[in-house]
């Protein structure tokens, strides 16, 4: 059960801040991260071990690319792209820019991120290629989601929470969405199924991808949509429409697990500004 806080004096206090202060809380802020080149063929466990020694990486954010994945998503995009245009009924010109604007990556799913597990079950180590990338993302500690309206909403990352609480947190009525985990593999959630899949576990840095009864585009369009996602970076250009800000999703076992969604829009022409959990410790 989800209970109002009394946080809405401090949080407008917040949005104000960000909407003068536009450049520090821009909607994707420059993580930290590296960048590898793979030069020679070597098993990405190497990489990762490396990365270790360095402190470079965060083990829920592991991105590989692919240079022979780059074919067929760059045909992905255009059926993507094309399905799109042909739904006439629907209004989906920002989705349409927005995924034009998407570069193609290559990006392959990393199943698991540690380098020792990878090294004694080789069938999990991808074989990098010359030509491949590695990038290695600082932690990133929101939850994004973007409704097939053009709505979005990105809420600080609690440990334990369900897509549904983020998902109810950012005020959308639906009962199904896509996650786009932080290492690339795209689980789907219906909510109040019995079944709550060990797999469907949230992790920082995690997109959510939501199917609005107002703008529905079909079951197999979404899954493209959410796939080709899946192929972004986790600090992926987000769509240039005004971003609900809102507080963050209390703990679970709270009683004050949600906030009032009487939150702000912020004006598009300051690109989507968002609140981040820092900034309401």
């Amino acid at each position: 059960m989800y209970h109002p806080s009394n946080n809405s004096h401090f949080f407008g206090f917040m949005v104000s801040l960000c909407a003068i202060v536009t450049v520090s809380c821009i909607a994707n802020p420059a993580f930290a991260d590296s960048q590898i080149n793979i030069d020679k063929q070597q098993y990405l466990s190497e990489v990762l071990k490396t990365a270790e020694k360095k402190h470079l990486y965060d083990t829920n954010a592991t991105a590989w690319l692919s240079s022979a994945e780059k074919q067929k998503q760059q045909q992905q995009k255009r059926t993507i792209l094309t399905e799109l245009q042909q739904k006439r009924n629907v209004k989906n010109g920002w989705l349409i820019n927005w995924i034009e604007s998407l570069p193609v990556t290559g990006r392959v799913p990393v199943l698991i991120n540690d380098y020792k597990l990878m090294e004694a079950n080789l069938y999990l180590n991808p074989l990098l290629k010359k030509g491949d990338v590695v990038r290695l993302y600082d932690q990133k500690n929101t939850i994004t989601v973007i409704a097939s309206n053009g709505k979005v909403c990105q809420l600080p990352f609690v440990v334990g929470q369900k897509a549904q609480a983020y998902v109810q947190g950012c005020n959308f009525n639906v009962d199904f969405a896509y996650i786009i985990h932080a290492n690339g593999r795209v689980t789907n959630q219906q909510f109040g199924s019995w079944q709550q899949h060990s797999k469907n576990k949230i992790t920082a840095g995690s997109t959510l991808w939501v199917p609005v009864a107002n703008n529905k585009l079909g079951y197999r369009l979404d899954s493209k949509i959410a796939r080709f996602l899946a192929t972004q970076s986790v600090n992926m250009s987000l769509p240039k429409v005004a971003i609900h800000a809102l507080p963050a999703i209390k703990s679970k076992g709270s009683n004050n697990n949600k906030i009032n969604p009487s939150y702000s829009e912020i004006n598009p022409t300051l690109y989507t500004v968002v609140l981040y959990s820092r900034m309401i410790m």
